[in-house]
């Protein structure tokens, strides 16, 4: 299972989340790649203001599908296109991964 070290909860916790929930799950999902043997570090999260959040223009929030067409490419690439790993790294199976390729 995944775990999240105390440094990284506390840094959580501190950050004022200006956007809604999407923020945070596209932010876990972020570091959830970046970790490195099942732990998230303070260092794997990626903690922006408004206008630093990919897909926000003019106050509005990214969609969902865009948010999780981010992570997905993310994911590809960390994991060189091997789409078993990918799919292993998000928590989804392989034909889910497959299918939302298909989708975007």
């Amino acid at each position: 299972g995944l775990r999240i070290e105390t440094g990284a909860i506390e840094a959580l916790s501190d950050h004022p989340w200006p956007g809604n929930i999407r923020e945070l799950d596209h932010t876990l999902l972020r570091a959830a790649i970046s970790a490195h043997d099942g732990l998230i570090r303070e260092e794997d999260l990626v903690l922006e203001n408004d206008s630093e959040i990919p897909g926000i223009q003019s106050g509005q929030v990214a969609s969902l599908d865009d948010v999780e067409k981010e992570t997905i490419l993310k994911a590809l690439e960390a994991h060189n296109g091997n789409r078993t790993h990918t799919a292993k790294a998000l928590g989804i199976s392989l034909s889910t991964l497959k299918n939302k390729l298909r989708k975007y």
